[in-house]
């Protein structure tokens, strides 16, 4: 599937406008623009690295990172592009200001911040030593988490209370393979 649908009509803008007015996390046009750029092409990767499934056993992960961070402050909300870093690496206050350009304050970074950072450290730095990331490094269980495959489609919802949960965006990834084509068709 491609993203590239050429020139739609006012029709199936409004059509889609719609969807993402009654449908939606952060906002409309904060969630048609995840969508667009990252949610459905990293649903088609996985899928793509799974096409083998089931003669080839998956070693894929799909994370979605689904959590408020209360140090990002102003209009911004959700996990914003890049915020994942803060989780990921140290940096002081001036690096995070070069690393994401959003309202950023230090002092809010709570209990819950720092140990989803602690959590998501242990489950990358395993998942590229083990190529697993649901166990530590030392062998504890990080979490209970399959890999994806194309008929459970499974995934780590990440958050304070994660949880493995399947078909990720499931609507919007139909909306963006089934209705958008079948709309532009209906409506030249």
């Amino acid at each position: 599937m491609t993203l590239t649908y050429g020139n739609a009509s006012n029709e199936v803008i409004d059509k889609v406008t719609f969807f993402y007015m009654n449908y939606f996390d952060v906002s409309p046009l904060n969630d048609l623009a995840a969508d667009f750029f990252f949610n459905i092409p990293a649903v088609q990767y996985v899928e793509g690295l799974t096409q083998d499934f089931p003669r080839r056993p998956s070693k894929t992960y799909l994370l979605y990172f689904k959590h408020f961070p209360k140090f990002l402050t102003g209009d911004v909300q959700g996990m914003a592009h890049a915020v994942d870093l803060l989780y990921l690496f140290d940096a002081g206050n001036l690096d995070v200001l070069k690393m994401v350009p959003y309202p950023y304050n230090a002092n809010s970074c709570g209990p819950v911040d720092k140990a989803l950072k602690y959590k998501y450290m242990h489950m990358l730095s395993a998942f590229v030593k083990t190529g697993n990331p649901n166990k530590g490094l030392g062998g504890d269980l990080i979490c209970d988490w399959p890999p994806f495959d194309p008929q459970r489609r499974s995934y780590l919802q990440f958050s304070e209370f994660s949880e493995v949960k399947n078909d990720v965006n499931g609507d919007r990834v139909r909306l963006w393979r089934e209705r958008i084509p079948m709309w532009i068709k209906q409506y030249p």
